[in-house]
């Protein structure tokens, strides 16, 4: 998965890729994080779905295909994308 870093100035921030390309560029700094974060949140999302349609259609929760603790995976991505 790409990972993405923001770089502030003093009106902007820009979001980058591992590579250095520019992503984005935002106007409102506070936008950066959620911004940058965005391709973690998506596979999060992705396998929060995956887990809860596994739950549904199996009664319990699968440990073999879902991770053991799925807040493990989506909470430290939310602070992210908050800018904590």
């Amino acid at each position: 998965m790409p990972e993405y870093h923001v770089s502030n100035t003093a009106t902007q921030a820009i979001i980058i890729d591992e590579k250095g390309r520019t992503i984005a560029v935002v106007y409102d700094q506070a936008d950066a994080p959620l911004l940058a974060s965005a391709p973690e949140l998506l596979a999060a999302l992705e396998e929060s779905h995956r887990c809860t349609i596994a739950v549904f259609e199996t009664d319990h929760f699968p440990d073999d295909t879902c991770p053991a603790d799925l807040l493990d995976v989506v909470i430290p991505v939310i602070a992210k994308a908050k800018g904590e």
